[in-house]
């Protein structure tokens, strides 16, 4: 993670650079942890970092967008040189009117609490959810995930704006020969997970799930659970409703 100063350091000097009538620059940058497990051990650690500055330039209604993932203050200039570059090549835009927007109300912003899930403390959380599983006779299989991003705006017009963000995550499948259950965790903060409860309902579920038996096709009334509906209606909006049959569906969330 950059910070605030040095994001914003990174923005001016972009825009310093970038010689054109408006300009934008948007500095971006991302930690990621991931641990995934199978069989109720852990079989892959990763972490990764990653950055991006993008600028747009504008020269009357010509505009060039350049991006670029090295973040030294020379490569960030270079960056915007490009913007301008293609800027002036560009076609016009008849519609373009101006970057300007109503300035951001300054208000305050928590600070990012979580830390990134380091190996021992995925260890110790999918080690939790092995041993809720192995009460049951069942294994644990599913992914402990965690990022912390930041982000810097500015233009030639007298926006600046930093904020940095968190998010979390931990899915798991509690499955023995004849059952599974799935659960699902998302959050902004990784303390407020609890793996043991997660991993208590996906073991419910597998439990639950012992012993079924096969039903004739038919006409029959479906309960679904939010995680369910929530993948529902992602596919919905990702594929377009125009896409589904014609035929009438009634869903009750």
């Amino acid at each position: 993670m950059l910070g605030e100063t040095r994001c914003l350091e990174l923005v001016d000097a972009a825009l310093k650079a970038c010689e054109s009538d408006q300009a934008e620059v948007i500095v971006w940058s991302q930690d990621t942890a991931l641990t995934r497990f199978a069989d109720s051990a852990i079989h892959q650690n990763v972490a990764e970092a990653n950055a991006m500055v993008s600028v747009r330039a504008v020269l009357g209604k010509r505009t060039g967008v350049a991006r670029g993932n090295q973040l030294r203050t020379d490569d960030v200039r270079g960056v915007a040189h490009r913007a301008l570059e293609l800027a002036r090549v560009a076609a016009q835009d008849p519609r373009f009117v101006s970057l300007r927007v109503r300035s951001p109300t300054p208000r305050s912003r928590p600070t990012p609490r979580r830390r990134l899930p380091r190996p021992r403390i995925a260890r110790r959380g999918i080690r939790g959810i092995a041993a809720v599983a192995a009460k049951d006779g069942c294994r644990a299989s599913g992914a402990y995930a965690a990022d912390k991003s930041e982000i810097a705006i500015g233009n030639s017009l007298g926006i600046r704006a930093y904020a940095p963000t968190t998010d979390a995550s931990l899915i798991t499948v509690v499955a023995d020969d004849d059952s599974s259950g799935y659960a699902e965790w998302r959050g902004t903060d990784l303390a407020q997970l609890d793996a043991k409860r997660l991993a208590e309902t996906a073991a419910r579920k597998c439990v639950d799930g012992r012993g079924a038996e096969a039903i004739p096709p038919g006409d029959y009334t479906v309960i679904l659970e939010p995680l369910a509906v929530g993948d529902m209606l992602f596919m919905l909006a990702y594929m377009g409703w125009e896409r589904w049959p014609s035929r009438r569906a009634q869903l009750h969330v």
